[in-house]
């Protein structure tokens, strides 16, 4: 019966790292001698053995980065240009971007074509330090493997190499261009009169990018989610006017007004005018209980404020269309 390979045996290993191969190579260069498995490794693995070993000849040489780079260029061209993309901190872009793009499902060539890495070396990079592709539909093992802790895993751990990972795999290459960027593609602007029109449009992407990325990463507070609410329900009050298509506003609206009932903080002026209330300003025009600040006013002061923002409601995000209804008291 024919030996399993440390391929077949990792495909079905639910918890693979995306660096196996390397692994391996790392252990045939350091713990067995150069010797590996003739019938179970394959021959990137060995390849990339040698290669380190060829890496460490060439370190022990007084010789200069240009010129090292000179010796590790022959026959393992592709292994070291990958190699020097995977030694690169996590946090460079120039790593992260790749993988990145490697989640969204781009190929060698549509990589290449926005990063300029050789079609060959994504290739590589992808086989021996990043292994995705072959699992990229097992959601469990992408996010628990590959991209980690991301939904919801606050601010402490929140950075861009995790959001463009995350957007990348569940969005695909258009949003995650837009995460990295701002832009869903290049657009040069002709003249004057396209100058406003580009950056509202821009302001438009931002501010449902800024949405969907507190809404689903950051664990926002009562506050921020109102707040950001309240901008996008803005944005799409103007353009179901210039639309004529009220329907999106109509329930972003009620949104809106559902989160102020159900987490009422007061804001700017309604926070100054509410008396014997331990609440700090932490910016300007902005006020939000801390949680040591709520468990005082419990135990000292109780939260008689809540009574008096019973009736508290978010304004009208598109009051030109409810204008008949301005009239009419205001409802709980």
């Amino acid at each position: 019966m024919p030996l399993e390979t440390f391929s077949s045996l990792q495909a079905e290993n639910p918890e693979r790292s995306p660096t196996w191969r390397y692994t391996r190579a790392l252990e045939i260069h350091e713990r067995n001698g150069g010797r590996w498995h003739r019938e179970r490794d394959e021959s990137i693995t060995i390849d990339c053995s040698r290669y380190l070993a060829q890496r460490v000849c060439a370190l022990r040489q007084d010789i200069s980065p240009m010129e090292m780079d000179a010796v590790l260029h022959g026959r393992y061209r592709r292994i070291h240009q990958a190699y020097k993309l995977f030694i690169l901190p996590p946090t460079n872009a120039n790593r992260y971007v790749l993988e990145a793009r490697l989640l969204a499902g781009q190929t060698n060539e549509q990589i290449h074509a926005k990063s300029g890495i050789p079609p060959e070396t994504v290739g590589m990079y992808e086989q021996l330090f990043f292994t995705v592709r072959d699992r990229i539909e097992e959601v469990d093992y992408i996010l628990g493997n590959v991209i980690g802790r991301v939904f919801q895993s606050g601010l402490s751990t929140f950075n861009p190499e995790l959001l463009a990972k995350y957007f990348g795999f569940f969005a695909g290459p258009v949003i995650l261009d837009m995460v990295l960027y701002g832009f869903a593609s290049k657009r040069a602007v002709a003249n004057d009169d396209e100058i406003l029109g580009f950056l509202d449009e821009k302001i438009a992407r931002n501010t449902r990018l800024q949405t969907v990325t507190l809404t689903t990463l950051l664990q926002p507070g009562k506050f921020d989610v109102r707040a950001i609410f309240e901008g996008y329900g803005q944005l799409l009050a103007v353009e179901s006017r210039q639309n004529a298509s009220p329907e999106h506003s109509e329930w972003v609206g009620a949104f809106i007004k559902t989160l102020a009932k159900r987490n009422p903080i007061p804001r700017g002026s309604e926070a100054r005018n509410l008396e014997g209330t331990p609440v700090a300003n932490y910016s300007v025009g902005t006020v939000e209980l801390r949680a040591s600040e709520q468990l005082r006013a419990a135990s000292t002061h109780g939260l008689p404020y809540y009574d008096q923002l019973a009736n508290f409601v978010l304004p009208d995000p598109d009051p030109d269309q409810h204008a008949d209804n301005s009239k009419k008291p205001a409802s709980n």
